[in-house]
């Protein structure tokens, strides 16, 4: 949606940084200036869903779980008019995302049983500079 010069939309990702991860977000967007190719500023929020493949969960545990989480970017980007309703973005920005993973660490092996322990909790606060390519329709 635009209104002026500014943009609303929604979003979906593919984020494998650190936990692989698709956010879903609302992306707001100011442009400057009156050509066709402006810079802009924006900002995305919304859920960073947990997809967790089997080489990122924690090893020699039972049962671990990991939540979904908040995802926020912010940046500055140069938009270049294709046509009259489609353009290439181009920006840089700076990313946050969080997840907690909930675990039972086994106290012990014993063959082929292990005695679980209490439940534990790691929180992943992950921060990154990112370039992004996108393309507005």
């Amino acid at each position: 949606m635009h209104y002026k010069s500014w943009f609303a939309g929604v979003g979906v990702g593919l984020d494998y940084y650190r936990i692989r991860t698709i956010p879903l977000i609302i992306d707001l967007r100011k442009a400057f200036g009156n050509s066709r190719n402006k810079f802009f500023i924006y900002t995305d929020a919304g859920i960073s869903f947990s997809w967790v493949t089997d080489k990122e969960k924690i090893p020699y545990t039972a049962n671990d779980k990991f939540s979904n989480g908040f995802y926020n970017n912010a940046g500055v980007g140069y938009r270049i008019a294709v046509d009259r309703k489609k353009s290439l973005l181009i920006d840089i920005g700076y990313s946050f995302k969080n997840s907690t993973a909930a675990y039972e660490p086994p106290v012990f092996n014993y063959g082929d049983r292990a005695l679980w322990g209490s439940q534990q909790k790691v929180n992943y606060n992950l921060h990154r500079i990112m370039i992004k390519i996108g393309w507005e329709f």
